[in-house]
């Protein structure tokens, strides 16, 4: 059975015509035996590098992935292949009131060479300047 990768980033860097991994030491370990590999050698502080037998980095990449490990978690040169972010944010936006914060906006002018004009159903405002608020994720709608 396999081993299992934790959850430390891989990183691939080329030493002379070497090309090498570097990763947690347990990481390495599990890839040199998955590669039926020798030769892992200890950076020290928990960091293991090997030398899996590929000529270019982009080779290194694709064994990687091919091993199932996520392009958020493979390093090239110490730059992350992708970055992995979580915003909170659904990316739906409403236009909010900036007089009382309602979100029933509607455009008042027809659209021209003049900027746009809103006006608030609930208070009334008139004007060319309104909030754009992005919605949590997990919200509804931007009724308030």
């Amino acid at each position: 059975m396999p081993c299992k990768f934790s959850d430390a980033f891989f990183n691939i860097y080329q030493e002379g015509r070497i090309v090498y991994i570097e990763s947690t030491c347990g990481n390495i370990s599990c890839l040199a035996e998955q590669l039926e590999i020798g030769g892992v050698e200890e950076e020290g502080d928990g960091i293991c590098r090997v030398a899996p037998g590929v000529k270019k980095k982009e080779e290194a990449v694709t064994l990687l992935k091919r091993l199932g490990v996520p392009e958020t978690k493979i390093a090239v040169e110490n730059e992350p292949l992708q970055l992995e972010v979580e915003s909170g944010f659904s990316g739906r936006r409403v236009l909010v009131c900036p007089v009382c914060g309602s979100t029933e906006i509607v455009v008042a002018n027809v659209a021209g060479l003049m900027p746009t004009l809103y006006r608030c159903l609930r208070c009334g405002y008139i004007g060319r300047i309104v909030l754009e608020v992005e919605l949590p994720a997990g919200s509804k709608d931007g009724s308030g």
